[in-house]
């Protein structure tokens, strides 16, 4: 029994758009596609008291 052609373009397409969401949480980028890290909420806060928490 062979599967039906239109059922694995769907599964593709479903698979391929679900992929896009994860890459876009995962990896954000602009409009060219370039990555764009997100802004550390860490960045520029001393470590010594963090670490002597």
């Amino acid at each position: 029994m062979t599967i039906p052609p239109q059922l694995v373009a769907t599964a593709r397409c479903l698979w391929w758009w679900q992929w896009q969401r994860l890459m876009d949480g995962l990896a954000p980028a602009d409009a060219e596609g370039n990555y764009q890290r997100r802004p550390s909420q860490f960045a520029g806060r001393p470590l010594e008291p963090l670490l002597q928490q």
